[in-house]
Order: structure tokens, then sequence, then C-alpha cells
């Protein structure tokens, strides 16, 4: 939902093969498209500024008990209910996880990038 942060690079590399066997499309969506169907998402990427505080509760109500993963690039995006979330420090890329939302979509993540990442939970 919003741009493309990773442009053309990852519509690309999506275009060149399979992940886990199953085939990949990136699609550029508003947030209607999404709440008015969201069966079809395995990933939802919430852009920076793409989504208000008073439309986050219902984008996260929709993703809710469905195997979506959502990942975000906002500061706090993790602790309002996203996922994973990218943000900046200084120069330097980070991202943080929120656990409980990716138990509750009965998803796991690898114990390597749990570790690498700031572990938050929801407010």
């Amino acid at each position: 939902i919003g741009g493309v942060p990773f442009g053309l690079k990852l519509d690309q590399a999506l275009k060149q093969g399979t992940i886990g066997g199953r085939t990949a499309t990136v699609s550029s969506l508003n947030l209607t498209t999404f709440l008015e169907d969201p069966r079809n998402y395995d990933v939802l990427f919430i852009d920076r500024g793409s989504v208000g505080e008073e439309r986050l509760g219902p984008l996260l109500t929709r993703t809710q008990g469905r195997a979506i993963l959502t990942i975000g690039y906002e500061e706090g995006l993790a602790q309002r209910g996203v996922m994973m979330n990218f943000y900046l420090e200084g120069n330097r890329m980070h991202f943080e996880i929120n656990p409980t939302r990716i138990k509750q979509a009965r998803l796991t993540l690898s114990s390597y990038l749990m570790n690498m990442s700031k572990i938050v939970e929801p407010r």
C-alpha cells in the first residue's frame, strides 16, 4: 500500500522465479482495494505515510486471523500492530518485529531473523 520502496529491483527478482515453489506477484494497491478483499495477499507492505492512524486500525483488523505478513516502513508501526517494520536510525536501516502479532497470524520467522531485530510488543 503506497509506493513501491524497493522499486523495479524487487519486481524483476520476483519475475525471474518462485518463492517456496509459488509464483510471486508484486502489486501496488490502495487501501480500499485491500480492505474489500484481503484473501489474495500473503504479504502486505505499508509504505511510509501511506496509511494514517485512523486507517491503520481497519487495515490490521482485516488481516487478523489471516496468514498475511504485514511489513511497514514508518517508525512505530510494529508497536501499533504491524508484524515487521523497517526504520532509519541515523544513516542505517534497522527493523523491528512484533512477535505477538506474528503468533496471532500463525506465522513463524527464523530465529536468525528474530535475533537480528529489535523485539517490540503492541501498545
